[in-house]
């Protein structure tokens, strides 16, 4: 089901740019850039539901379904499991239905470092 949920965001996604910025030994800013064939309003629906397209693989608990995004400012992108166990993975610093999405994050590895 991710993966239908991620090819349909895909699908939506007309060019697509990436890049970085702010490099340094502690962490970077991921930059990404998209021109999309679709409404603010679908987009904002497509990004906000996670378990739709974000992975199973990277998550800690191996299930995406456990994935939720709270999305207005402060708004926690969080994963909870089992006995009390959970996960933010991102904090909402920005949110303009449906025109803008900002996230503080320390995704994958970065989120272990000091």
């Amino acid at each position: 089901m991710a993966r239908c949920g991620a090819l349909a965001l895909l699908a939506l996604v007309g060019s697509a740019w990436a890049d970085t910025g702010n490099v340094t030994p502690g962490g970077f800013v991921s930059i990404f850039r998209h021109e999309v064939k679709a409404s603010p309003e679908e987009v904002w629906r497509a990004i906000t539901q996670l378990p739709r397209w974000w992975s199973d693989e990277h998550t800690y608990s191996g299930q995406a379904a456990r994935m939720s995004l709270d999305p207005q400012a402060g708004g926690c992108w969080c994963e909870r499991w089992g006995d009390g166990n959970s996960v933010e993975h991102a904090r909402v610093l920005h949110a303009l239905p449906p025109r803008s999405l900002r996230l503080r994050s320390a995704l994958g590895p970065l989120q272990e470092l000091p």
